[in-house]
């Protein structure tokens, strides 16, 4: 079955030369989708398969390979939201250095746990399904030839 989601997204970016050699960027991305009452029951549908993990169109794959979602809202629909900002100085003709800073959000619908097998972790741990927030920050040396 196909069932049509939508989505949407807007951005915006803004950047400011203070003399030839500082500038600063600011930047900011809001992305949402929604998958509707009828996407919303497949989704749903598919995390309570226990015949079956995800990523597989095998109805053989072992039952304790599934991961299982319990206590939720059956709302699949999530935002995510990212601001950001970079500042870079070139002291010298095709020299830049540079640090930025992105703070991302994910507002999700969902809530619960999920229970199941996860590369890494040991086998049946449980996550708490939950808005998350992610800070990330870099720093570049570019060097034009």
């Amino acid at each position: 079955q196909i069932v049509q989601s939508s989505a949407w997204e807007v951005s915006g970016f803004f950047e400011h030369y203070w003399n030839p050699a500082w500038r600063t960027s600011v930047f900011a991305n809001y992305s949402h989708i929604s998958y509707g009452d009828a996407g919303n029951a497949l989704l749903a549908g598919a995390f309570a398969s226990t015949t079956r993990s995800f990523g597989t169109s095998s109805s053989s794959a072992a039952a304790s390979s599934a991961g299982v979602l319990s206590g939720t809202t059956n709302n699949f629909d999530f935002a995510t939201t990212q601001v950001g900002t970079r500042t870079a100085w070139t002291p010298v003709q095709n020299l830049t250095l540079s640090a930025e800073f992105i703070y991302s959000r994910m507002d999700q619908s969902l809530g619960g746990t999920y229970t199941g097998n996860v590369v890494g972790k040991p086998a049946g741990t449980s996550y708490a399904v939950r808005d998350q927030n992610l800070y990330n920050g870099a720093v570049q040396i570019l060097r034009s030839f």
